[in-house]
């Protein structure tokens, strides 16, 4: 199957959502099922590996897809630097949104 990736950052396969890295928002991706996980490639490389979800309309969320290396940018224009884990300015301005509550969340930590 191959899945557009929204605005998000996720994909949608059989009722439930799942993480791609940020640099994917609105292309297509092609996602291999197998029993216990899928994989999700752009189409050259594996670009994210998930536990498959059993139960319906779940997502399955994975940090490193959102924080990359670079600056991690709040909506207001702050900048966060989250440890090790910064995040690198982002095209799409949901993906930012996204990106600098997770920023948020692990200064706070």
């Amino acid at each position: 199957m191959t899945p557009r990736v929204d605005r998000f950052s996720q994909v949608t396969v059989r009722t439930n959502r799942y993480a791609v890295p940020v640099r994917l928002v609105g292309r297509q991706v092609r996602v291999q099922l197998h029993a216990s996980d899928l994989v999700i490639d752009d189409g050259r490389n594996p670009v994210a590996r998930h536990e498959r979800l059993m139960a319906k309309s779940r997502s399955r969320l994975d940090l490193d897809h959102y924080l990359e290396t670079g600056r991690c940018y709040a909506s207001s224009g702050h900048q966060f630097h989250c440890g090790r884990l910064v995040a690198r300015p982002l095209l799409k301005a949901s993906a930012t949104a996204l990106a600098a509550s997770w920023c948020r969340l692990l200064v706070t930590l």
